[in-house]
């Protein structure tokens, strides 16, 4: 089983599949953050470098937010405007998977939204 790379994008779903990987291999907590980032790459890896968060926040809960607010601190919007710019140009079963896509992300950051759209 290959452990999840992290270049910037979706961090919230990286995390999901670190600690799934993590319990499956019953791996010892106080070695995430020193296993994961050896799986950093590019934006990411750089970020790493230059921030040594990896070092500021030997914790796993604490590197989390620390990766979620450099790397996820708009995404909430962005998909808001996403959903709000959805528009049906091709069959209807296209639009629905984009607009399902759409929505699975939006609830990681907002469960009520569902209500919304």
């Amino acid at each position: 089983m290959d452990f999840p790379k992290f270049d910037g994008s979706n961090p919230q779903d990286w995390r999901m599949k670190c600690e799934h990987y993590f319990d499956v291999n019953n791996t010892f907590p106080g070695l995430w953050v020193r296993i994961s980032i050896i799986y950093f790459m590019g934006r990411a890896a750089s970020w790493l470098r230059s921030s040594r968060a990896h070092l500021r926040f030997p914790m796993w809960e604490d590197f989390c937010t620390a990766v979620s607010e450099k790397f996820d601190r708009d995404q909430h919007e962005a998909l808001i405007r996403q959903m709000d710019s959805i528009k049906q140009t091709r069959m209807v079963w296209e639009f629905y998977e984009q607009f399902d896509e759409l929505m699975n992300q939006l609830l990681v950051y907002d469960p009520s939204a569902s209500s919304k759209y």
